[in-house]
């Protein structure tokens, strides 16, 4: 739910920290401690706006990377005490979000924006072009 919001957040920071999309995310467990632990310290480093345009930017990557690997992520950001992300779009690994079974983009779609049973023909249609 919080993700069909990131665009508009992205533009306005300050309409998280109110956001009913923010306590759902909370209470259905997907808005983590590591999450709000990144958040606290990117504010305290960046500001109150520039910290949670951070955790947007975290916030996004659940939709192509592993929410295992952004948590991984955050932790190790937290680990060497710098929350800014980095700059010039995100890089991973060969074969990083596809699926090795199938060549296609991975499953694993994170916990802000879960998989639609409605477009599961939607790799299908992606491999054909």
């Amino acid at each position: 739910m919080l993700d069909h919001y990131l665009e508009v957040l992205v533009r306005k920071p300050g309409a998280l920290m109110n956001a009913t999309a923010l306590v759902a995310a909370r209470a259905s467990g997907s808005f983590t401690t590591t999450h709000q632990r990144f958040w606290d310290r990117a504010r305290r480093q960046l500001g109150d706006s520039g910290g949670t345009k951070a955790l947007i930017e975290v916030l996004l990557l659940h939709r192509s990377v592993p929410a295992a690997d952004v948590t991984a992520g955050m932790e190790r950001a937290l680990g060497a005490g710098k929350c800014r992300p980095g700059r010039g779009g995100h890089r991973g690994p060969p074969g990083h979000g596809r699926d090795s079974r199938t060549g296609g983009a991975h499953r694993d779609v994170g916990p802000f924006r879960p998989a639609s049973s409605t477009l599961d023909g939607y790799d299908g249609l992606l491999e054909a072009r």
